[in-house]
């Protein structure tokens, strides 16, 4: 007899399994309110780094005073088996000891029971890999704490790759309202069975995962079943079924992506440029018929490459996908967002004229205003608006709003702009001199005409379709004159002792820089023919010309008419020449 009981002893603390013999504890009415430990191995004082003497002969309330669901799912589970005699095995997160176990409860008498503990953390996998349902550990905010392979593998990651990670990076953008809803009911401690969401996975194809989930406090225990293939099958038969239903003579002959992978950005999971194009062509169509407000925003980020230079791609890319979240729980149903290109996102929004459209912007704007990025902090945006015309086709209507995205960038950036008039009104205008543009000194004013003259042609070269090297030479014919004619006015300037020349050089200089650079970004398809329109228009005439050198007419004209008073019938031709010399 002693001999088996130093077996058995010896059997008991030397496994290679962490094990603790236990008594329950009860009221004086009798019922069960906690269990003191009798004894415990040695693989559980490794395991939980605890040694037997802290242990033995106290109870699990002593031990973890702190009070919380995960205490009293421990208690509960303890009375089940001490009292009915049943083996339960769960896989649970330990907050104690801060580890994923693999924890079996089995009576041994009345009272009393035994408890086996196997690490299934990442640092021990050997049972957690073996577990066939995907399975997580989450928080409340949908933060993935622990994930096994088999979740890792659904997904096509590694486990490190998701764990401390949100969910909701990769959560497909129609299924956020949804999936918060289901945390915030696990938050209020309500089991959940039955829940479906979309999840992309690394090759950027979605996947269907149906989800039991229990809480625990702040914490999430939830196992997931990957039915992608028996739901596609599903949305092939409904699409199937929606069209044999709703086909008319005006349906499209083409047949649209069951899987929606052709329409989806694999980043960001939101629409991508073609179906953008097809879209707003269905859209256009519809509100022409209906007579009804069509907008546009396109937004791009600002400083977007500084990002990436910066933190690398991987943190680009993230930003792109918050973005493309913050965005899309803005959006109505009846919105359609998507990723164009690069930082460049557009949405199109039916039944809504430019002034609310400047609303959802400015909406859109302040969010990522305020949506810091753990590591790249704040990235803002800059929004182009425009309401479509009656039958304005598609490529108009979008580089007018391109435009309204460069004026936004041109005033600052992180704001909105508005396109106020159409494109196609910017061929019908008409450059010419007028003689109220005169600033009283002949040489400047007749630069200016031939500004004109090189504007009107370069823009009537811009939108007639010409050839883009006729264009081009036009352009720089254009800029090498509004050189020459900069440098001829600062002279002119100075010897007429003007009080602002400083300044006003300044504004030249700006001026130069600002041509230079649209050059370069056109050339680079940076910015379109219209950019140049409002250059010439708003920047050179009208900022220009009409405000800044007339500040200086006045003085011209007044030395003007002091040396026309100065010339004398026998001395004129002398007086002239002298005058032309001033000039040169």
């Amino acid at each position: 007899m002693d001999f088996s009981k130093r077996h058995l002893n010896a059997l008991f603390y030397e496994a290679p399994d962490a094990l603790s013999y236990q008594r329950i504890i009860l009221t004086e009415d009798g019922r069960p309110c906690d269990y003191e430990f009798i004894a415990i191995n040695h693989a559980m004082e490794k395991l939980f780094q605890i040694e037997r003497q802290d242990v033995v002969g106290k109870t699990f309330c002593a031990i973890h005073p702190a009070t919380g669901e995960g205490r009293q799912r421990w208690l509960q589970l303890a009375k089940e088996v001490a009292l009915h005699k049943n083996v339960i095995s769960v896989d649970i997160y330990d907050r104690w000891s801060k580890k994923w176990l693999l924890v079996t409860f089995f009576s041994l008498d009345t009272y009393y029971f035994a408890t086996r503990y196997i690490d299934i953390t990442a640092g021990n996998p050997r049972v957690r890999d073996i577990i066939a349902n995907p399975l997580c550990l989450l928080d409340t905010s949908g933060k993935w704490l622990r994930v096994n392979r088999q979740f890792a593998k659904t997904l096509g990651y590694q486990e490190n790759e998701l764990e401390n990670t949100s969910s909701f990076a990769l959560l497909h953008p129609d299924d956020i309202a949804p999936t918060q809803a289901a945390l915030a009911s696990l938050s209020a401690q309500a089991d959940l069975s039955g829940f479906i969401n979309r999840y992309r996975s690394r090759d950027g194809a979605y996947r269907y995962l149906e989800w039991r989930a229990r809480p625990d406090g702040d914490l999430v225990y939830a196992a997931a079943q990957d039915i992608t293939a028996v739901k596609l099958k599903e949305i092939e038969l409904q699409h199937s079924n929606a069209e044999l239903l709703q086909l008319t003579d005006n349906l499209k002959a083409s047949n649209e992506s069951l899987l929606s992978l052709a329409t989806r950005d694999k980043l960001t999971g939101l629409y991508n440029r073609h179906f953008f194009e097809e879209i707003a062509t269905e859209t256009m169509e519809v509100a022409d018929r209906n007579n009804e407000p069509l907008s546009l925003i396109i937004f791009d980020l600002d400083h977007f490459k500084k990002v990436n230079d910066t933190w690398g791609h991987p943190v680009g890319d993230d930003v792109l996908r918050q973005t493309a979240l913050t965005t899309a729980d803005l959006m109505r149903k009846a919105d359609f967002l998507s990723r164009v290109g690069g930082e460049e996102f557009a949405v199109i929004l039916p039944h809504t004229d430019k002034n609310g459209a400047l609303a959802v912007a400015e909406k859109i704007r302040a969010a990522l205003d305020q949506d810091l990025h753990p590591k790249a902090g704040r990235v803002s945006g800059s929004f182009g608006v425009a309401e479509r015309l009656k039958a304005e086709s598609l490529r108009r209507w979008y580089k007018r709003c391109d435009e309204a995205l460069y004026q936004a960038k041109l005033h600052g950036r992180n704001r909105v702009m508005v396109c106020e008039q159409a494109e196609r009104a910017l061929v019908t205008i008409q450059l010419e001199w007028h003689d109220a543009w005169s600033c009283g000194h002949p040489l400047i004013d007749e630069q200016h005409q031939q500004l004109i003259e090189f504007a009107h042609t370069l823009l009537g070269a811009f939108y007639s379709g010409a050839a883009p090297s006729v264009s081009l030479a036009w352009l720089d014919k254009l800029l090498a004159h509004i050189a020459l004619h900069f440098e001829s006015e600062e002279k002119i300037l100075q010897q007429s002792a003007y009080p602002e020349l400083e300044q006003h050089a300044r504004l030249h200089e700006a001026l130069a820089q600002k041509a230079s650079y649209l050059k370069k970004s056109y050339l680079q398809g940076g910015v379109t023919a219209a950019a140049f329109f409002s250059f010439i228009i708003d920047d050179i005439v009208v900022g220009h010309m009409l405000k800044e050198d007339a500040k200086f007419s006045a003085l011209l004209r007044k030395l003007r008419d002091a040396e026309n008073s100065e010339v004398k019938p026998h001395s004129g031709r002398l007086c002239m020449e002298k005058r032309n010399a001033k000039i040169e």
